[in-house]
């Protein structure tokens, strides 16, 4: 199990390591990328931090044993730019018909009873409580999709 650790600001009297494991059976491994080593980030509440990432990670996942098929072969990356966070996988994207709804209830992308459509919609109400936002970027990828959510942590700083 491979894990990556960078600081985070929980609050503003105290600091805390995030860890992202990846154990061999998830078809991802996870890259996270600072501008300044040992760089911190204030994120709000760490309860639902946690839960914005575990979300996050959890569709990329989905999408990418959907789309990629194999194991090992998908990435999770997470940049750190302060007051941002960037996170993105290689996996095929954001489908054009969902860009402009992705974050509202009960919109999801997957097939059947496999999604509720409530993951990114709470994302976006975590976020929201802490005064921070979720966004896509108009970056798109090779696939000419979307694909890179950007969290933006400014109000948690007030």
């Amino acid at each position: 199990m491979t894990f990556y650790r960078f600081r985070v600001r929980l609050s503003n009297h105290s600091t805390g390591n995030l860890e992202m494991a990846e154990p061999d059976p998830l078809p991802f491994s996870a890259v996270l990328q600072s501008e300044q080593a040992g760089q911190l980030l204030r994120v709000g509440n760490p309860g639902r931090f946690t839960q914005v990432l575990d979300n996050l990670t959890t569709n990329s996942e989905y999408w990418i044993e959907h789309s990629l098929g194999q194991k090992g072969q998908g990435k999770i990356h997470v940049e750190i730019r302060d007051p941002e966070l960037v996170f993105y996988d290689n996996g095929l994207g954001i489908r054009p018909d969902l860009e402009e709804s992705l974050f509202e209830l009960f919109v999801s992308g997957k097939d059947g009873n496999e999604g509720s459509g409530l993951g990114l919609f709470i994302t976006r109400q975590l976020l929201l409580r802490d005064n921070c936002s979720i966004s896509l970027d108009s970056e798109r990828n090779e696939h000419n999709r979307l694909y890179r959510f950007i969290i933006n942590f400014s109000g948690a700083k007030k």
